[in-house]
């Protein structure tokens, strides 16, 4: 839960500056309200989302496949999302591009976040299930104040070193995909019993 809420955190601190961050450095240089209606496409998403696709995935594939699902496809669209500044001059391209990876990126964020939360009220016996969310919560609130600093300074880091590839403006967007594909790899090691409460 922590390791998602440090994916999700630190994407939606570096995701609108590298809207806004200007074209020579490797951004879109969009304005506020180019990025505010990119970014506003996946309220309406998780509207749809939430009550209707996810209780469908998750009767489908249960709730460690979804978890599971989330995150590669949200690490796979976060690590490729820089390389959409290569369509600056297809803009019939780079819109739905941007508005997919947008779309993606919200879908996953709900379907991984949903799950783990079921799945740790799972994990606890009924006695012991406030706790055991107080925790996940205390550890995702403890990352959200660190992970924007962090990727904060990443993002300026890369911006200003002059190196090429994967250490210029990619490198913040690869790190990120590669946690959120690393938290894929570790939810092979979550036992079928998560998938029912404990009592």
């Amino acid at each position: 839960y922590a390791l998602l809420s440090t994916c999700a955190g630190t994407f939606n601190t570096v995701f609108p500056l590298f809207l806004f961050t200007g074209t020579a450095d490797g951004g879109f240089g969009f304005d506020s309200s180019q990025v505010g209606l990119l970014l506003g496409l996946g309220v309406q998403l998780q509207l749809f989302w939430q009550p209707l696709v996810f209780p469908w995935l998750t009767r489908k594939l249960g709730f460690r496949s979804c978890c599971r699902l989330g995150f590669l496809l949200w690490g796979l669209a976060v690590f490729a999302s820089p390389f959409v500044s290569g369509l600056q001059s297809l803009p019939s391209l780079l819109w739905p591009t941007l508005v997919t990876i947008c779309i993606i990126v919200r879908a996953a964020t709900a379907t991984s976040f949903s799950s783990l939360a079921v799945m740790i009220s799972f994990s606890a016996p009924r006695s012991l299930r406030g706790r055991v969310n107080g925790l996940a919560q205390t550890a995702a609130a403890a990352i959200r104040v660190v992970s924007p600093i962090a990727i904060g300074a990443l993002w300026g880091w890369s911006l200003q070193n002059g190196l090429p590839w994967p250490l210029d403006y990619h490198f913040p967007f690869h790190i990120i995909g590669c946690l959120a594909l690393a938290a894929a790899a570790l939810s092979f090691r979550l036992p079928a019993s998560i998938e029912k409460p404990a009592d």
